[in-house]
């Protein structure tokens, strides 16, 4: 950049006319240190923004974290290989704000939540939701970013962030930037993308997931990062977006930033409103 230190733009691109609002603006001080940016619903601190240390932005990762599952109900049990396996069920009490509460009843198994809640021997779709997993590590993780100082640090922060997929890039005041994948990411079976229901007994099933370091990160190349809902694969091989943007987007950003050293606010915001396609050329 012409300051010769990292600037770093972020665009979720999410609407910002929308009614009810989905970015909640925030400027906090905080001791001797601000925090400038802006939140989205259900993440309990700066989804985008920075402190006078550290800069953060992220974006859909375009990670595949649900998948269905065809289960044999036979009542209160569904049919396993090895005999039957019971049914749990377990209701949400949800507090309504100027209406009383709702009771929502919901029947699970090991495979996910059934679509029903109907008792009669039937083939039923399950879903299971990856991002399930430790849900407290993910709000945790974003309550405590905004406190980072540095790349390394918040990248160590991020690794719990296991509820939402995104791509994330970082940069600090030291100079250091970066990038890291977050999310938790089921690992299929090989020979199945994840993208239709299987049967919960068959030969395809989640062997685990990708968390924290098991996903992608890195220090960019060539003095950047860029993200643009790109596909990158984890650092077994494994497929972590089944529905990522091609490459032309991202390969359009380096072209940009390329044709500079001196980039500044002004010229970003001028990449940020480049029309060139590079799949129309």
């Amino acid at each position: 950049s012409e300051s010769g230190r990292p600037i770093l733009c972020g665009d979720p691109h999410l609407q910002i006319n929308q009614l009810p609002a989905l970015f909640l603006e925030i400027r906090v001080r905080v001791e001797n240190d601000y925090w400038l940016g802006a939140s989205i619903p259900g993440i309990p601190g700066i989804a985008v923004g920075r402190n006078s240390s550290l800069s953060w932005s992220g974006t859909f990762g375009v990670a595949d974290n649900s998948d269905f599952f065809v289960e044999t109900v036979q009542g209160d049990h569904v049919l396993r290989t090895d005999g039957l396996e019971t049914v749990q069920e377990r209701a949400v009490l949800v507090e309504r704000r100027g209406q009383s509460p709702m009771s929502i009843s919901f029947r699970e198994t090991s495979r996910g939540v059934l679509e029903t809640t109907n008792r009669e021997n039937a083939k039923v779709l399950a879903n299971r939701w990856s991002s399930s997993h430790r849900p407290d590590e993910g709000m945790c993780a974003f309550i405590r970013l905004p406190f980072c100082t540095s790349v390394p640090d918040a990248t160590r922060v991020l690794e719990k962030a296991h509820t939402l997929s995104l791509h994330f890039v970082l940069a600090d005041k030291a100079g250091e930037i970066g990038y890291c994948q977050l999310g938790s990411i089921p690992k299929r079976t090989p020979g199945w993308s994840g993208l239709y229901p299987v049967e919960a007994n068959g030969p395809f099933q989640w062997e685990g997931l990708y968390l924290g370091e098991g996903l992608p990160r890195s220090g960019g190349s060539d003095g950047m990062v860029i993200s643009a809902n790109e596909a990158r694969l984890a650092p077994d091989g494994g497929i972590l977006s089944t529905f990522a943007q091609p490459s032309y987007r991202y390969d359009r950003i380096r072209e940009l930033l390329l044709d500079s050293n001196k980039h500044t606010a002004l010229t970003m915001g001028e990449i940020q409103l480049d029309v060139i396609s590079g799949q129309a050329r």
